[in-house]
């Protein structure tokens, strides 16, 4: 991600601001020492950095470690040198249409894109794998802590949501991909970026009125 964001001038989320007093890229992190959820670059200050100079490859590379399956980021307070654990923000808040209620201006409309089950009555259990039976007692504790997490993950996705944010969101169907299968073949890719572009369209041809802005 550093390469990449830097192929493209950037590298702090400074260099995302342009001009503006918010930068447009808001990350949500789960802070694990302190217990709560932080909102970078702004929360970048707890931690003695200015926002302006925080990495932005740094800050993702935190939002995305989902437990178990990724390290955690160790972060360190620029002062006291205080160490911090950071994962994914996905833990307590993985769908933050919140963070743009609070930094939009009163002419802009939010729109959220939420990733939903295909069937939400069928229970997460059924999909997680199966522990083998002939691995060691840790073998099966590291099993269960992993689908743990991983269902935590993906729980967060059947949550209800508030009257006030359903006129306002866009569902994508997931097609029953879970969030840790990074194995996806190119056609399966295809099909839900397709599953994508479908939902939005309906939203826009009237299936969803009430997100669009009055003309």
């Amino acid at each position: 991600m550093t390469e990449l964001l830097s192929a493209n001038g950037v590298e702090t989320f400074g260099d995302l601001r342009d001009g503006g007093e918010v930068a447009p890229l808001q990350v949500v992190i789960s802070d694990v020492t302190a217990r709560r959820l932080l909102l970078f670059p702004r929360d970048a200050t707890l931690f003695g950095i200015n926002p302006d100079e925080l990495g932005v490859a740094l800050a993702l590379r935190m939002s995305a470690s989902i437990p178990v399956v990724y390290e955690p980021v160790r972060l360190n307070h620029a002062r006291d040198n205080t160490e911090h654990l950071l994962v994914d923000g996905g833990m307590l808040s993985n769908f933050p249409l919140w963070v743009f209620d609070r930094t939009a201006d009163a002419e802009t409309q939010v729109i959220g894109l939420r990733l939903v089950d295909d069937q939400p009555g069928d229970s997460l259990a059924e999909r997680l794998p199966v522990s083998s039976l002939a691995r060691t007692r840790l073998g099966q504790l590291i099993d269960y802590v992993e689908n743990l997490a991983r269902t935590m993950m993906e729980a967060h996705d059947r949550r209800y949501l508030d009257a006030g944010d359903i006129g306002r969101t866009i569902q994508i169907p997931t097609l029953g991909v879970g969030t840790t299968e990074f194995d996806l073949s190119p056609a399966r890719i295809e099909e839900l970026f397709l599953a994508g572009e479908a939902a939005v369209n309906r939203a826009i041809d009237g299936g969803q009125s009430s997100i669009l802005p009055e003309s």
